[in-house]
């Protein structure tokens, strides 16, 4: 099996077991579906048309075949939740490189977000620290980094302007035609492929008391901007228009908190959940991935990208899972060698980034996604 292809047999996982016990719910499936599911599964096992991820879950299923009392139920919830993993496969793609980045700064920065973007680039958001006593954050200083990956340097920095009512986001695209935009307040500014801005009024993003602009990308097609407007639980995803007139797409059930985009396909994540659009077939798809992630510690903060054999993958600190585009499927999962804060691609290259506050400098790890 190559890294591209899903397993030739597909995997049981642990999250897959825990997806049917779901011990957070209030209304827990029956004891007698659980054994069910469990009876299926051996079976399937036996005959070699599904494997196990980890050994120690073929005593999980025999337990739960015999239909085991709530006490029980709960210690192989809290073995599933355990932190042994040696069997967990490791993270397969092969290190092309990496380096430090010094974060160019005038006062201390405080956060940023860091990706890769299509042409070669690595572009940083970033916040500088404001005066101390500015309570409200208005003295802040948002800047938008761009790097060149091949030489590690600094190939300019745009400087937005302070006080600016509103979100600051930014909003990544697939191709070099169109790689990157930031909404900055009522401002969308777009960035062309040498990291040269071009800004534009959109009154769109003020927005109302009581709704959020949380995440942002650029449509795959057409390069138009996509939004989530999170209002009252519930997310509704935009396409805006070049005029800045808002189109919804969807409703989402939650909120989302970053998109990520390929060819043909937006996705979207929450905490732990995730929502794909496939524009070409006009379909979405929605998933929980709490039990997936339930055996690690919570982040916080999550990336997905979408892999050039069309494929999802999602990463949270350590670990990574790979889905089926139509979220069908959780085919198999890896274990990084340390916590990472983000995952994009550019191309075939794999870009992992984590910051440092403290020092205020970016580590940035580059990984060859094998060529289908």
């Amino acid at each position: 099996m190559t890294t591209t292809d899903r397993p030739d047999t597909p995997v049981l996982l642990r999250g897959d077991v825990l997806n049917w016990l779901r011990p957070e719910c209030v209304l827990r499936p029956t004891t007698s579906a659980i054994s069910r599911r469990a009876r299926v599964a051996l079976q399937a096992v036996d005959l070699g048309r599904v494997t196990l991820s980890e050994s120690f879950l073929r005593n999980v299923l025999e337990r739960l075949v015999e239909h085991p009392a709530p006490s029980e139920l709960d210690q192989i919830v809290m073995s599933l939740k355990g932190t042994g993993h040696q069997e967990v496969p490791s993270w397969p793609y092969t290190n092309a490189g990496e380096f430090l980045v010094p974060l160019p700064q005038e006062r201390p920065i405080v956060s940023c977000t860091a990706a890769g973007v299509p042409g070669g680039a690595l572009a940083v958001l970033a916040v500088e620290a404001g005066a101390e006593d500015d309570e409200d954050g208005e003295s802040h200083q948002w800047k938008l980094i761009w790097f060149d990956r091949t030489s590690a340097m600094v190939e300019s920095v745009v400087t937005l302007e302070r006080g600016v009512k509103g979100p600051t986001l930014m909003a990544l695209g697939c191709e070099e035609e169109a790689p990157l935009a930031v909404i900055h307040g009522d401002r969308l500014i777009r960035f062309d492929a040498a990291g040269r801005p071009d800004v534009r009024e959109v009154p769109l993003f003020g927005g109302d008391s009581g709704i959020e602009v949380t995440a942002a990308c650029l449509h795959p097609d057409t390069a138009e901007l996509i939004i989530a407007l999170y209002e009252d639980d519930i997310t509704h995803v935009l396409r805006v228009r070049d005029d800045g007139v808002p189109v919804p797409l969807i409703r989402y059930p939650g909120q989302i908190n970053n998109f990520a985009v390929g060819p043909g396909l937006i996705v979207g994540l929450g905490l732990r959940d995730i929502i794909t659009v496939n524009l070409e077939a006009g379909q979405t798809a929605l998933r929980d991935l709490h039990p997936y992630f339930a055996d690690h510690p919570f982040q916080a903060r999550s990336t997905a990208i979408v892999c050039p054999d069309g494929a999802v993958l999602v990463q949270e600190g350590r670990k990574v899972l790979r889905l089926s585009s139509d979220l069908r499927l959780v085919e198999t999962e890896f274990l990084m060698d340390r916590s990472e804060e983000s995952l994009s691609i550019d191309d075939f290259t794999l870009i992992r980034t984590t910051f440092f506050a403290g020092s205020s400098y970016l580590r940035v790890t580059t990984d060859e996604y094998p060529v289908p």
